[in-house]
């Protein structure tokens, strides 16, 4: 009995014990459930808040997916844009480049050209310049000539006062000299006349006289004082006749004379027209000093050619560094499409 109740009351104190323990544990229970309910109910409106701002966040997700999709057509409609400027830029380019290098080798054509017509023009300009010096060395003997050219346009000058003299006095040389061979001529024909008549009579006044002689001696005795007088009358006439012709002989010797002379005068006359060659020198000298003006204005014009080719060839040389500048970014533009 005693066992039993200390059993029993062992029982009830362990039942107790295990009772307080379980109230103890319910208790804890409780406060568990109540923390539970209280993180149940704080996770309840996290999850509504969560739910809420998922929906927020669905959303923004659905605007953003559609501007994101209106983003993406409009970014695919650029690349499709671009793509086609890039095609077109890629074609202009390679079009500009095939045109660049058209225009480049044309530049280079154009420049050997140019290179050639001012190597040809360098040449040009030396031997214009070897001229020159050639010009410069007989520039004393071209001051000789001009010294001349003075000296004989100033005989010239004196020639032509002269010749003109002389032409009046040719042209009246002239005169007399046809007047003088007209007037010698018929002078000769009527000396030849008086001296054809004269020697005529002399011929026959000789044979009187040969035949008086004869006849003198045949008749001298009876005949001799009419035969002295007879032929000292024809003495007489011969020598009037003698003197006469004589006296002719002189008329034409002056008369030659005078021809000579005028002959003289027109020879000296012909002389000084060929003095008149002074004319080929000042020629010459004017050949010589127009020569000089054209090797000196020909030395200018080529001069200004080499500066414009020289300018030309500058110019060029800028616009093919220009067009290479251009054909370098075209190419670098085309690298970073």
């Amino acid at each position: 009995m005693n066992s039993l109740e200390s059993e029993r009351k062992r029982a009830r104190i362990e039942y107790e014990k295990d009772s307080g323990n379980e109230k103890l544990g319910l208790r804890r229970l409780e406060e568990k459930y109540d923390d539970l309910q209280q993180n149940f109910q704080y996770i309840a409106e996290q999850e509504k808040n969560a739910k809420d701002q998922l929906k927020e966040i669905k959303k923004e997700y659905e605007t953003y997916r559609n501007k994101s999709e209106q983003k993406v057509q409009n970014l695919q409609r650029e690349k499709l844009k671009v793509c086609a400027e890039r095609d077109e830029l890629q074609e202009d380019t390679s079009k500009q480049q095939m045109e660049l290098k058209n225009a480049l080798f044309r530049q280079g054509t154009e420049k050997a050209v140019i290179q050639n017509k001012l190597e040809d023009t360098e040449s040009q300009l030396e031997n214009v310049k070897r001229r020159l010096s050639e010009v410069m060395i007989q520039l004393p003997e071209l001051e000789q000539l001009r010294e001349r050219s003075r000296t004989a346009e100033h005989r010239v000058k004196e020639l032509e006062q002269k010749l003109s003299r002389q032409d009046e006095a040719t042209g009246v040389a002239m005169v007399m000299q046809t007047q003088l061979a007209k007037e010698t001529n018929e002078s000769n024909l009527l000396l030849k006349e008086k001296a054809d008549s004269l020697q005529g009579k002399l011929q026959r006044a000789e044979q009187r006289i040969t035949e008086l002689t004869r006849v003198e001696i045949e008749n001298e005795v009876h005949r001799q004082p009419s035969l002295h007088k007879m032929l000292a009358n024809l003495q007489k006439s011969q020598v009037v006749l003698l003197e006469t012709q004589s006296e002719l002989k002189s008329s034409a010797h002056i008369h030659e004379t005078a021809y000579q002379r005028a002959a003289q005068e027109l020879t000296a006359v012909k002389k000084d027209l060929v003095e008149m060659k002074v004319d080929d020198i000042s020629d010459e000298v004017d050949d010589i000093s127009d020569e000089v003006d054209d090797i000196s204005d020909e030395v200018d014009d080529i001069s200004d050619e080499v500066d414009d080719i020289s300018d030309e060839v500058d110019d060029i040389s800028d616009e093919v560094d220009d067009i290479s500048d251009e054909v370098d970014g075209i190419s670098d533009e085309a690298d970073d499409i």
